[in-house]
């Protein structure tokens, strides 16, 4: 007699199966009330990833509740991965604070804090060497101001675990300053917007803060900056051999027609160092025109094409046939294992029609003499174009959700006027993705 019930699959099927919905918090909540059996997949795939950031108004609340769990459940504080934070003023959550809250979680390998001042960094750097564990540190809109002296600064504490023994200061004195991390990835992602207490290397900064860069394989030092004055960063000779993965920022003009002296002289000094990252299969270069996000004189441009054509900004030219030039040498191509490229325009999308010579130059230098034939490109790997445009930041009225949908409606129709530009990429068989750098925000209505 035939049996009706269906067949029992193997668990490593079953929890294969549930690791597809890693990314979805609900569905994994009702999995784990479904089988008793798949409790322990789904909480591992729950716990992977905790996120504080959400929500800081209610910063306290939540490490309240997170401590509570921790001391129901020690256990938990192992399955972590990925932790994420604000140490913004809204948050009052210090450096140290954050950091301290790591040691709750004895397998992080990624964090990601948010709102880091300029002047804590050195700290940072300095601490960070207390979670052994961790691989990737990722800072998200760092900021000059420090946080204000009067705000009343967040030291979480901790609950009374077993593994959290040692001090964040242990073996980390001026006797024993060897590295205890081995970060491969470093991301610094900001803005500065004054002169006061803004170093000029972040290099310089990480080799004197004794935190150990030459494990590292991807590095991001897209910090920009309104000021001429402020050189930008530079290419860190310490890992760039090493690097597989490199993003700057570089800028060149102040306004549409006055030359950024500094910035200029930094963007060469950036293209004749990149050379030096000879293994690199990712390149990131973010060209930076902020100085027009909030000047008024270009309410509409890049939208429609409404401003004036005397007063219609563009992006520069150097920029892009210098990186034509250091992408095309007479000799080997600098990067031969190159594979994506992303080009980061802090620049409405309208801003680039005047470009449109530069980029075909753009385009041979990264494809070579044959558009179709793999065989004989310069960068034979090279597959993959991002295109990364500014969305001007702008304030919308709570209740006038007509208009932020207007808004999103002019940009998605200004990037269908951008991806023609790169046509020579789409027909060589590149992949070119349009995507978009800036919010909207909401105030509330007076």
């Amino acid at each position: 007699m035939l049996s009706t019930s269906p067949p029992l699959l193997p668990v490593e099927v079953i929890e294969h199966a549930l690791t597809f919905l890693q990314d979805n918090l609900p569905a994994l909540a009702r999995c784990s009330l479904v089988c008793r059996g798949f409790l322990h997949t789904c909480r591992s795939l729950v716990w992977r990833d905790v996120d504080l950031n959400f929500g800081s108004f209610k910063l306290r609340d939540r490490l309240a509740k997170l401590s509570e769990v921790l001391v129901l459940h020690p256990d938990l504080g192992y399955l972590v991965r990925c932790f994420t934070i604000s140490c913004a003023r809204r948050s009052e959550l210090s450096v140290e604070g954050a950091i301290r809250l790591c040691r709750l979680f004895p397998s992080l390998r990624s964090l990601r804090l948010f709102g880091v001042d300029y002047d804590s960094l050195p700290m940072l750097f300095r601490l960070i060497r207390s979670v052994p564990t961790l691989e990737a540190l990722y800072l998200f809109n760092i900021r000059d101001h420090g946080i204000d002296s009067s705000v009343p600064l967040l030291l979480p504490c901790l609950p009374s675990l077993p593994y959290i023994t040692l001090p964040l200061e242990s073996g980390l004195g001026r006797h024993n300053a060897s590295p205890q991390t081995s970060l491969k990835v470093l991301s610094i992602v900001g803005r500065r917007r004054t002169r006061h207490g803004v170093f000029q290397d972040i290099t310089s900064l990480l080799k004197s803060s004794g935190l150990e860069t030459s494990h590292l394989r991807s590095l991001n030092l897209r910090v920009s900056s309104r000021l001429e004055s402020i050189p930008g960063v530079q290419v860190p000779s310490s890992c760039a051999s090493h690097l597989t993965h490199f993003g700057i920022a570089v800028r060149d003009l102040i306004t549409n027609s006055t030359i950024d002296r500094l910035g200029r002289e930094h963007m060469r000094r950036v293209f004749a160092d990149l050379p030096k990252c000879g293994r690199l299969r990712s390149l990131c270069l973010q060209y930076d025109r902020p100085v027009h996000c909030v000047n008024r004189r270009y309410p509409q441009a890049g939208m429609h094409g409404s401003a004036a054509a005397s007063e219609q900004p563009s992006a520069s030219l150097f920029f892009l046939l210098e990186l034509s030039e250091l992408l095309s040498p007479l000799g080997a191509p600098p990067f031969p294992n190159l594979e994506s490229l992303v080009l980061a325009f802090l620049t409405p999308p309208g801003w680039l029609s005047s470009c449109t010579e530069a980029l075909e130059r753009l385009a041979q230098a990264c494809l070579g003499r044959s558009e179709d034939d793999l065989g004989e490109r310069r960068y034979p790997r090279f597959t993959r174009l991002e295109v990364q445009m500014l969305v001007p930041e702008m304030v919308v009225l709570r209740g006038q959700k007509q208009q932020a949908w207007e808004a999103r409606a002019r940009f998605a129709v200004a990037g269908e006027h951008v991806l023609p530009m790169f046509a020579s990429f789409t027909r060589a068989g590149v992949q070119v993705e349009i995507s978009w750098v800036g919010r909207l925000y909401q105030a509330e209505q007076d």
